[in-house]
Order: structure tokens, then C-alpha cells, then sequence
């Protein structure tokens, strides 16, 4: 289990680290490894960037918790 923060530290996540979408039901979030390389945070079949809002770019803290 892992947890996620933004910057500012307004939001906080607990999640989990997948291979792919397909590890975690619809609507969960993850963290996964991109096409390009990149430690990504994501909701299946959602918008995490809207939940929480944040944008894409901005800093997140990713931490085992």
C-alpha cells in the first residue's frame, strides 16, 4: 500500500502499485510505471486529476505507508 500527496499537501491518497489498470477494480486509483518510463498516479476508468484537483505536472509525494 502506498500513499500519495500533493504538493501542498491539500490531498491525500492511499493506493496501491499495479502493473496494470486491470489489477484494480473500476474507480480505484493506482500508481504504475507509464509508456514513457514515468512513476504515474491514476484512476481506473476515472479522472484522478479532477477528483482531486490537481493537474498533470504538478508534484505528488508517493511514500509507502
Amino acid at each position: 500500500e502506498l500513499a500519495a500527496a500533493d504538493e501542498a499537501g491539500a490531498h491525500a491518497e492511499r493506493t496501491r502499485y499495479a502493473n496494470t489498470f486491470g489489477e484494480v477494480p473500476a474507480g480505484a486509483s493506482l500508481v504504475y510505471v507509464d509508456s514513457s518510463g514515468n512513476i504515474a498516479l491514476a484512476d481506473n476508468q476515472g479522472n484522478i486529476a479532477g477528483r482531486l484537483a490537481t493537474r498533470a505536472g504538478r508534484r505528488v509525494r508517493i511514500s509507502r505507508s
